[in-house]
């Protein structure tokens, strides 16, 4: 998959695939990283919006727009100071698409429940 002359510092697997960004079992986005150094990352059940990536030693890039997000691999997550939350291989239970159908963008108390006023 991933050459170990290109890439020594990675273990086997490598940076490739599904990552998720994971609150409270709510997959927040997502960021899919291809063999052909395609990426799509997904941000709240939005648009796609496709890019590519690269890697050196521990670090992975993901440009979109020409902007570049650089990430720290560790081998179980991707990290960068502009995110709050390490992305990682594990999908929540909920997308936020079913957040959202649950409570509405608008920040709707779920059925039953009443704000205090």
């Amino acid at each position: 998959m991933y050459a170990a002359a290109i890439t020594p510092a990675l273990a086997e697997e490598g940076p490739g695939g599904n990552w998720y960004m994971t609150l409270a079992d709510v997959t927040l986005g997502y960021f899919l990283l291809n063999e052909d150094s395609s990426a799509v990352v997904n941000m709240m059940d939005d648009e796609d919006t496709k890019g590519t990536w690269a890697c050196s030693e521990n670090t992975v890039t993901i440009t979109i727009d020409g902007q570049d997000l650089n990430f720290t691999y560790d081998g179980a997550s991707l990290s960068t100071e502009e995110f709050p939350i390490a992305l990682t291989r594990e999908e929540g239970k909920l997308s936020f698409a079913q957040l959202d159908s649950l409570y509405g963008r608008r920040g709707n108390s779920p059925a039953g429940r009443h704000d205090r006023t």
